[in-house]
């Protein structure tokens, strides 16, 4: 408390008022919390949960306000922020797949399901029109039920003044209708959304 004190005073004395000034229902949450963790945890679990609040506010400040979102770039910018922030579609995703070829996203799923990729025959997988797709993001999860599912969230990111199109709309179902079924495993779903 003396070291509290002396190095910042007007920290501690804000954290004492709050807590004085707690009610009684939430200062026995108080108590019940403290006794299943530590105040250093669930301070912690706070701060996680403020920068993840403070993430949002300014993604939707740079998708939706009419000034920013004309001078947000797609590749530096936008991807960049998604990239580091996996937990927007979910705690149970990581990031697998940042900017590679679809030939690099197949190879990532089979790794996923523990199969030697050199057994695959991966030639580059192309679209209809003959070029290389590169996926912007894939997420992956796995997620134990009686039987391991493995989830991939393939994520294609458009700067926020974009007018949508077809082209844009189509994108991903090109990516899926790209892979051949002899490729897909049995119990993945590449099903164009």
């Amino acid at each position: 408390m003396r070291q509290a004190i002396e190095q910042s005073p007007s920290a501690l004395r804000r954290v004492l008022h709050e807590v004085l000034d707690l009610p009684q229902d939430k200062l026995t949450e108080l108590d019940a919390l403290l006794q299943q963790t530590s105040l250093t945890s669930i301070i912690a679990l706070g701060k996680v949960v403020a920068d993840r609040l403070d993430c949002l506010t300014g993604l939707r400040e740079l998708v939706f306000d009419p000034q920013t979102k004309r001078a947000v770039l797609e590749r530096s910018q936008l991807h960049r922020i998604i990239a580091a922030e996996p937990w927007v579609f979910g705690d149970e995703y990581a990031l697998a797949v940042d900017d590679e070829s679809l030939k690099a996203v197949l190879r990532k799923h089979i790794a996923t399901l523990e199969r030697d990729s050199t057994a695959e025959d991966l030639d580059p997988v192309r679209l209809e029109d003959g070029s290389q797709a590169i996926v912007d993001l894939m997420f992956s999860a796995t997620i134990p039920l009686p039987t391991q599912v493995h989830e991939h969230i393939v994520v294609e990111l458009k700067r926020p003044n974009l007018q949508l199109g077809h082209k844009e709309l189509t994108q991903i179902q090109r990516y899926a209708l790209a892979v051949p079924p002899t490729k897909r495993s049995r119990r993945s779903r590449l099903t164009p959304a």
